[in-house]
């Protein structure tokens, strides 16, 4: 009876035989042959096969047994290479790199020919770039590109959206040149810019712009606050509102359509009462003219435009009438 099974081969080699005797041993169609003790030992007790450079199976499917491993015959420092074409490097392959690797370390790199896709190593992707940065253990990481990238964290809440940065214990550029970043966790915006800096070294962020989860925005550090309850737009002490524009020339409006007094510098008085439309304009070329820091202003009430010049303590209303 011929031999078929590892069960089989296993109560033969039990037996109390030479390892000259020979035992008769079918293959998957029926044919047999005969083999020695010795060999049946060498081939049940054998490690993991061995193939040369190159392997060409003849079925279409090439079956592996629960648990097997295919993995490079060069220890950790290998690589192996699983391409779709008939050849090495032809159509879409994946080259699996050792965690000795002289230069990808356990990374997976995805390829269509030669050409890289995108690479994985250490829960970080990279696509469109092949620098795939040292990013920080807690979070995980997609680069974009040579400047992009998106973060988040592996276990905590948080999501961060970049330009030119990486993580990796301190924030640091990726190339030489500025960079930005979008922060949300918690329920809060962040807006982060930073002026030119040399690729890996540290950044230092300016909030430009924070929005916390209650719905109150600042901008600038110190912060000026609008406030979306109270509707006030709070300025900290030396910053001011003003015109973009140089040499004084520029117009900052302020415009009030209710019926209440517009306040102006702080001061107890108003510039009117009454149902108006007030307008306060202070406008750089003529408030030069206004000596030891005089305050130029109109508006218009009830229809009449009235021009109106603080100076010290004296504030003087002209109506403004054609003639």
């Amino acid at each position: 009876m011929a031999t078929t099974t590892i069960q089989a081969l296993t109560a033969v080699l039990a037996t109390d035989l030479d390892d000259t005797a020979t035992v008769p041993v079918a293959n998957s169609v029926g044919n047999t042959r005969k083999a020695t003790i010795a060999q049946l030992r060498t081939q049940l007790n054998a490690p993991a096969q061995t193939f040369p450079a190159t392997v060409t199976f003849s079925s279409a499917t090439l079956s592996i047994a629960v648990a097997a491993t295919i993995s490079s015959s060069v220890s950790n420092t290998g690589r192996l290479q699983i391409t779709g074409g008939s050849a090495v490097d032809e159509g879409a392959n994946i080259l699996l790199h050792g965690p000795g690797h002289g230069t990808l370390p356990s990374t997976i790199v995805f390829r269509a020919g030669t050409g890289e896709i995108a690479r994985f190593r250490n829960n970080h992707l990279a696509m469109g770039t092949t620098d795939l940065e040292a990013w920080h253990s807690t979070y995980r990481a997609m680069q974009l590109g040579t400047h992009s990238a998106i973060m988040f964290g592996a276990t905590t809440t948080g999501i961060w959206t970049m330009e030119n940065a990486y993580y990796d214990a301190a924030w640091k550029y990726r190339t030489t040149a500025g960079a930005s970043l979008h922060r949300q966790t918690g329920g809060e915006h962040a807006f982060w810019v930073a002026a030119s800096g040399t690729i890996d070294t540290a950044i230092t962020w300016q909030t430009g712009l924070t929005i916390s989860n209650i719905g109150v925005v600042s901008t600038g550090a110190p912060a000026s606050v609008l406030s979306a309850t109270a509707g006030d737009l709070v300025l900290p002490y030396t910053k001011a509102i003003r015109s973009a524009n140089s040499g004084g020339t520029g117009t900052v409006q302020l415009i009030a359509l209710d019926a209440a007094a517009v306040s102006i510098g702080g001061a107890t008085s108003t510039v009117a009462t009454g149902t108006a439309i007030r307008t306060v304009q202070f406008t750089g070329a003529i408030a030069a003219a206004a000596a030891n820091g005089g305050l130029m202003y109109q508006y218009i009430d009830a229809g009449t435009v009235y021009f109106v010049v603080h100076h010290g303590a004296l504030r003087y209303r002209v109506a403004m009438t054609s003639f």
